[in-house]
């Protein structure tokens, strides 16, 4: 059975999951605090305020849920250029070099193993004073008319995945890491004679390597950053990708086409090899938002 994410704190409260969505939300809320993620302070007068709203996920492959999760998000559809933010762009690997470190991999049989950031946005500090509304669910009592000034790049805010990205680089440079030339969203080390190579995609990394060497850069990483193992790498960046260091690699999308056609609705279509009739049923338009949700899911997954 499809486990439904609700989309409010209202939904959540009536989900029959809402005991794990509760459970993610506080581990989001508490590690926010511990992580001082904001400071409350008065109300300002004449302060720029952003709202912000809960987001829940499942983080899954194709063949069950690894975890429920919660991301208090900011609505950065309301940031005003120059003052909320400037610079916005964040590096992640793309698919042709996942394809290289994954013939790569073929070669040499290497692990792979795949990683996650705990709240890795949280890492980051923001770089401009910026206000936001307590979260729903979460107002302290007795302080129902302060505010959050924020100290680290929250989710939603357009400039956290840059400085999340800004973050992480440093330490993978103080660590000893090189960064690709040809495609900066993957990064490279020697140990010995050993190459260990990362690619990243905003909180995700994959570590491929020599065992030893994988399990020794993990161990500096978590020193630093809270993480966790996400096993044998079979999804990123919407594919399925089976590795078998043995005989072969091979990369399907057919749970991101699944998902696809679940959103839009369209589980039930099949394909037909005769014309359409002219005087079959009349089709409703679809809104151009629609159109184009759909065209982006299909032309950049």
């Amino acid at each position: 059975m499809k486990i439904q994410v609700p989309k409010s704190w209202k939904e959540m409260m009536v989900s029959p999951r809402k005991k794990k969505w509760l459970e993610a939300t506080k581990e989001e809320f508490l590690a926010q605090l511990v992580n001082g993620t904001w400071e409350l302070v008065p109300r300002p007068k004449s302060a720029h305020i952003l709202k912000n709203k809960w987001v829940w996920t499942l983080k899954e492959n194709e063949l069950r849920v690894l975890r429920f999760k919660a991301r208090l998000v900011v609505l950065g559809c309301y940031q005003i250029w120059g003052i909320d933010f400037d610079e916005t762009f964040a590096l992640v690997v793309r698919f042709e070099t996942l394809r290289l470190v994954y013939l790569w991999a073929g070669l040499t049989k290497p692990v792979a193993k795949q990683f996650d950031f705990v709240t890795a946005f949280l890492n980051a500090p923001t770089e401009r004073i910026i206000f936001m509304e307590q979260p729903e669910g979460f107002v302290k009592r007795g302080y129902e008319d302060f505010v959050c000034l924020l100290k680290k790049s929250i989710y939603g805010l357009r400039q956290s995945p840059r400085n999340w990205n800004n973050t992480l680089h440093l330490v993978l440079v103080e660590f000893g890491f090189c960064q690709s030339y040809k495609d900066e969203g993957l990064y490279w080390i020697r140990i010995e004679d050993r190459l260990v190579l990362l690619p990243i995609y905003v909180d995700d990394i994959l570590l491929v390597g020599n065992e030893k060497d994988v399990n020794f850069v993990d161990k500096a990483l978590t020193e630093r950053f809270k993480m966790k193992i996400l096993g044998y790498v079979n999804y990123l960046l919407g594919l399925q990708i089976k590795y078998e260091p043995e005989t072969h690699v091979s990369f399907k999308q057919t749970k991101y086409i699944q998902d696809i056609m679940a959103k839009f609705n369209t589980e039930s279509a099949f394909p037909v090899r005769i014309p359409m009739t002219v005087d079959g049923v009349k089709l409703q338009d679809a809104s151009p938002e629609e159109h184009e949700k759909l065209f982006g899911e299909w032309v950049a997954p």
